[in-house]
């Protein structure tokens, strides 16, 4: 493990930006963009699934994702985890970083039974006096005679 030291001398060396020394050398000055997305790049990063209770774990602990999100997640997403330099942990869905909080155990199962109807219900059947039983009735009668 980089001890916080450590992680900072390492954190000066990378960022400290220097001009070329000459015109042949070809590197060239980060961006503020990709200077704000270094501790992401040097950072150990594994994926999770999102599970149907918006939750994954990572670590032996179990995270949840919060309602108030800039992207919208569905269950099954991929989110990729980072672990930065510093040991903090961020997570990522679409470049965008998420809110979650970390939930002091595994979250149980609700328990729902199924329920079973007691049988289809019958089919209505029109009433004796209803338009279709009379139409029916005058085409038997002019068919018997």
């Amino acid at each position: 493990m980089i001890g916080l030291r450590d992680a900072e001398a390492l954190r000066k060396r990378v960022f400290s930006l220097r001009s070329p020394v000459s015109s042949s050398d070809l590197h060239q000055s980060l961006s503020e963009k990709e200077r704000k997305n270094l501790p992401s790049i040097f950072s150990r990063q594994e994926t999770r699934i999102v599970q149907n209770d918006f939750t994954f774990s990572f670590q032996c602990r179990w995270y949840q994702l919060t309602t108030i999100q800039p992207v919208t997640i569905c269950k099954k997403d991929e989110v990729t985890v980072e672990e930065h330099l510093d040991h903090t942990i961020h997570i990522r869905l679409r470049g965008k970083e998420l809110n979650y909080t970390i939930l002091p155990e595994r979250p149980k199962k609700d328990h729902v039974p199924f329920v079973i109807a007691k049988s289809a219900p019958q089919p209505m059947k029109p009433r004796a006096d209803h338009p279709w039983r009379q139409r029916f009735r005058a085409d038997a009668l002019k068919a018997h005679s």
